[in-house]
């Protein structure tokens, strides 16, 4: 009996998913811009200060689901306050601890009288969801193509974010001193639409 090959179509990557929604969302609240929030597989050039965002491990939450519980780790790099061959890189302490702060309170957003982040659960779907709509109607050509290249966005749903821990880190990456601030959520997400 020759094999005969089911017609299917691709399952989103979760993982990737969680990161373009988070980038998206930081992108929303004014945490940097797309230049300086990058997923995993974004080979762009990178540029301090900026977050880089990692979806790293994961298990299914309920066998066969495709509803994952994903590891994710935000790292927000500044350059160090002296660069070699360079005296002021004009970031000072407060604007550091201040883009990190950002970073903790858009992961950390509550509905009133929850004890959950369920209200940056919600953002963070809604900001990926964007990501696969032309608000132009076709018109404008970059968010055309933001909206091809983000067509599986389009039902994906985080459920639930859970903070994990920090760590504080100092990086030579090329001769440039980085300061490093790491953040560590767990994140529950789906590819389809279950809300």
């Amino acid at each position: 009996m020759p094999l005969t090959v089911p017609t299917f179509t691709p399952c989103p990557n979760v993982g990737s998913q969680i990161e373009r929604a988070i980038a998206a969302w930081f992108v929303a609240c004014g945490i940097g811009d797309v230049t300086s929030n990058h997923f995993s597989n974004d080979n762009t050039p990178r540029q301090a200060p900026l977050n880089d965002i990692l979806a790293h491990t994961s298990v299914e939450k309920v066998e066969n689901s495709r509803i994952e519980v994903y590891q994710v780790r935000i790292q927000s790099k500044f350059d160090a306050l002296a660069q070699p061959n360079q005296s002021d890189t004009a970031w000072n302490w407060k604007q550091i601890n201040d883009w990190v702060g950002n970073v903790m309170s858009a992961m950390s957003l509550r509905n009133t009288g929850d004890r959950d982040f369920k209200a940056t659960a919600d953002f963070i779907t809604a900001a990926g969801r964007d990501l696969a709509v032309d608000n132009s109607a076709g018109i404008d050509p970059i968010q055309v193509k933001r909206a091809l290249d983000n067509a599986d966005m389009v039902d994906f749903t985080c459920e639930k974010v859970i903070y994990r821990g920090a760590k504080r880190v100092g990086a030579d990456a090329g001769g440039a001193l980085l300061f490093v601030e790491i953040r560590n959520f767990e994140i529950h997400a789906v590819p389809a639409n279950v809300d």
